[in-house]
């Protein structure tokens, strides 16, 4: 087969080729790290970086679809860990609606596991909780924290 240019050849090689050259890219990569990654910034300060300031609606729109196919993810993410903890509330065993389930952390809490951006810290904060459903979780955030519930009230009062 006949290429009109080098880079439609080129391009044809990696898609035949495609466990070599992404192993050879790897390869190349690991052994360049400091020059790739300062390649990398430099393309995104001169050319990404500008290109996103002229063309917001654009960039905008990108943005908007990334982050919907993000969450998606993570929502699904979720479903698969509750389904592997049980699917149900561990303490009164509530399993109507297994989505509304709340991550209740036992030990060493670093950080609220919805608002958790890498997978792969998501799975380990999960291994320090424990599902529980909305009424059981109150409840023993109430006990165990001994804080008020009226404080988080818009007026403050506690009818």
């Amino acid at each position: 087969m006949k290429y009109p240019n080098r880079s439609e050849y080129e391009k044809a090689w990696r898609e035949k080729n495609k466990e070599k050259y992404l192993k050879t890219k790897k390869a190349y990569y690991l052994k360049n790290k400091e020059y790739c990654c300062t390649k990398a910034r430099e393309r995104y300060s001169n050319v990404v970086q500008p290109d996103r300031k002229t063309n917001r609606e654009k960039y905008k729109e990108i943005d908007r679809l990334w982050a919907q196919k993000r969450r998606a993810k993570f929502r699904e993410l979720f479903i698969q860990i509750k389904k592997e903890m049980g699917n149900k509330c561990s303490k009164c065993g509530f399993d109507e609606y297994p989505q509304i389930l709340h991550f209740h952390h036992l030990r060493n809490k670093r950080a609220n596991v919805s608002e958790m951006k890498s997978l792969k810290k998501i799975r380990e904060e999960v291994t320090k909780c424990v599902l529980l459903c909305p009424n059981c979780h109150m409840i023993l955030t109430f006990i165990t924290e001994k804080k008020p519930l009226c404080t988080t009230l818009s007026d403050g009062s506690c009818d």
